[in-house]
C-alpha cells in the first residue's frame, strides 16, 4: 500500500491547500495511506478538523525560513516515521524544505510530486529554483496555462502532468444574520465575496479600488475578503482610505467554511492576475455568478456570458460596471449561477481528479523517475 506524505506550504486559501484539502481526505482506502504536514505551524484547528475527521493524520512543523534547524528537524522526523513512498510538495516552501532535506537524508529520496511552482522566476532565484525542482519527478497543473508556465521556467514536457482542477459539492449556507452581524453590517445587506491568500498575484487591491466605484449605485452592498497573507494589513489601510467617508470592505480570515460562505453572495470576484481556479470553481459549485479578471487558467474553467462574465485585465471600472449589471438584473446573475453549477458538478467532479493522481502516484513508486535519485 503506498503511503503518500503531503507537504503543505500552509493550509489556508492557497490553491496547493485547496487540493490537499481535496486530495488528501479522498484518496482511496485502504489502497493507499495519506498523511499531511503543515510548514506554517498557523493552521487553525477548524483548518484541519475536516482532513484528521476523515482519518488522515496532521503534523506540525513549522518552519519559518529553511535556516529554521527546528522546523528542519521535525520535518524530518515526520517523514523518517511516516516512511513515505511518495512525498506531494504544495508550494515553494514545501518543495524547498524537501530538497534541502533530501540532501541529507535518505528518507527523501523518493520521488516527489509537484504542485504550485509555477511562478516565473528570474535571475538568483531561477537558479536556486532550478535546483530546487531538479527534485521533483512530476509537476501537476491544473490548467494547459499554468502547464505553459512551467514549460517557460524551463521544465521538460515529460515531467509535466496536467490534471484538470475538482471542486467538492458546496457545503452548508452559514447562517446569513449570524454572519453580517458579527461584522456589523446590516441584515438586509448585499454581499460581493472574493477570497484567496493576500498577496500580488490575488490582486485583491483591484477589487477594493472596484468596489470603491459599484458601492456608490449600490447602497446595500458590501464586499467581504475571506482568506489571509502578507498583503492584509494594507489591503485593510487602502480600503480605509479610499472609503473613509463609508467604509464596506469586511476581513472574514482563514475559515473552513468558505464554499458555504459564498452562497451568502450576490456576484463572487476573482481578480487573480493567474490561477484563482479553485475560487471560481467554489463559486460555482454555490450557483453564484462569478465576474472575474481575464486570465488564461480562469479562461479554462468559465465560460463568457454562460456561467460568469469577464473583465480585462487592469480595468477595475469594467470590473464594477459588470458587477453593477449584474446586481441590477438579478434574474441574469441567477442564471449564470445556475449554469456555473451544472458546469461544476459535470466537469469537475473530484473522484475523477482523485483517480487520475492516484493513477500518478502508482506509477512513480512503479518507476520512479530519475529525479527521484
Amino acid at each position: 500500500m503506498p503511503r503518500v506524505l503531503y507537504v503543505a506550504s500552509d493550509l489556508g486559501a492557497s490553491g496547493p491547500a485547496k487540493l490537499v484539502s481535496l486530495l488528501a481526505p479522498a484518496l482511496p482506502r485502504p489502497r493507499f495511506e495519506a498523511a499531511v504536514v503543515d510548514l506554517t505551524g498557523g493552521a487553525s484547528a477548524a483548518l484541519v478538523r475536516p482532513l484528521r475527521d476523515a482519518g488522515v493524520p496532521c503534523y506540525d512543523a513549522a518552519m519559518r525560513s529553511l535556516t529554521d534547524l527546528r522546523g528542519l528537524r521535525n520535518l524530518r522526523s515526520v517523514v523518517t516515521a511516516f516512511a513515505p513512498d511518495v512525498i506531494h510538495v504544495g508550494g515553494p516552501k514545501a518543495a524547498q524544505a524537501v530538497a534541502v532535506l533530501s540532501l541529507i537524508g535518505p528518507e527523501f529520496r523518493v520521488p516527489v510530486v509537484a504542485s504550485g511552482l509555477d511562478a516565473p522566476r528570474h535571475g538568483l532565484d531561477a537558479w536556486w529554483h532550478r535546483k530546487v525542482t531538479a527534485r521533483v519527478a512530476r509537476f501537476v497543473a491544473p490548467t494547459q496555462a499554468e502547464a505553459a508556465r512551467y514549460f517557460a521556467n524551463g521544465v521538460p514536457a515529460g515531467r509535466v502532468a496536467i490534471i484538470p482542477p475538482a471542486v467538492a459539492p458546496c457545503g452548508p449556507t452559514p447562517d446569513g444574520a449570524a454572519f453580517r452581524a458579527a461584522f456589523g453590517i446590516p441584515p438586509a445587506s448585499r454581499l460581493v465575496l472574493a477570497a484567496g491568500r493576500f498577496d500580488s498575484v490575488a490582486g485583491l487591491k483591484s477589487a477594493v479600488w472596484a468596489f470603491d466605484v459599484v458601492k456608490y449605485v449600490a447602497p446595500d452592498l458590501h464586499l467581504i475578503l475571506v482568506g489571509d497573507g502578507p498583503e492584509r494589513e494594507r489591503l485593510d489601510r487602502f480600503g480605509k482610505a479610499l472609503g473613509f467617508d463609508d467604509h464596506r470592505v469586511r476581513f472574514a480570515g482563514l475559515r473552513p467554511d468558505v464554499p458555504g460562505l459564498l452562497s451568502l453572495a450576490e456576484l463572487v470576484w476573482v481578480t487573480h492576475e493567474r490561477g484563482g481556479v479553485n475560487v471560481a470553481l467554489e463559486a460555482m459549485a454555490a450557483g453564484k455568478p462569478v465576474v472575474a479578471v481575464r486570465n488564461p487558467d480562469l479562461e479554462e474553467v468559465l465560460i463568457e456570458g454562460v456561467t460568469g462574465r469577464f473583465a480585462p485585465p487592469g480595468d477595475r471600472v469594467r470590473l464594477a460596471a459588470i458587477s453593477n449589471e449584474l446586481l441590477e438584473a438579478p434574474e441574469v446573475a441567477r442564471a449564470l449561477g445556475e449554469a456555473g453549477r451544472r458546469r461544476a458538478a459535470e466537469c469537475f467532479g473530484v473522484p475523477a481528479m482523485v483517480e487520475r493522481y492516484a493513477a500518478l502516484y502508482d506509477d512513480l513508486v512503479r518507476t520512479p523517475s530519475p529525479a527521484a535519485g
